[in-house]
């Protein structure tokens, strides 16, 4: 089960790095559109229910919530890349707020730090030396 949901985790990262990267296209070079911003939030919203299915339950680095900070694997997995896919949640849904309202202003500035923050977050194989592309 562990695998499985690591592998999904992992793959689906990249539906939601593309369809976040055309929402903040449409939204710098348009008025946005709002059913990618709505795929978007979507996608990262399943990534989220995922990543707490992992964190919470099923994974071993992080079943028994004890960190040990100066080991950087630990400290990533157990609060930095969480952390950081919690805001990067809340970004995007603003973000998608904020376009339904017609803050056009606003949403695309969400998105586009919202996109930052997941590119920042992810255990990227030249970052984390366990981590893999897929």
């Amino acid at each position: 089960m562990y695998e499985g949901l690591k592998h999904a985790h992992s793959g689906l990262r990249w539906f939601v790095l593309i369809a976040l990267i055309i929402a903040v296209f449409q939204a710098f070079t348009s008025n946005g559109n709002r059913k990618m911003a709505l795929w978007s939030m979507i996608l990262i919203h399943i990534q989220v229910v995922i990543g707490l299915v992992l964190y919470f339950f099923v994974s071993p680095l992080t079943r028994t919530l004890t960190f040990d900070m100066k080991n950087a694997i630990q400290r990533f997995y157990g609060m930095e890349h969480f952390a950081m896919m919690i805001i990067a949640a809340i970004l995007i849904t603003a973000g998608n707020t904020a376009l339904k309202k017609g803050k056009l202003g606003r949403h695309k500035w969400l998105f586009l730090i919202g996109l930052l923050v997941i590119l920042a977050g992810i255990p990227w194989p030249f970052r984390i030396a366990t981590a893999g592309w897929f």
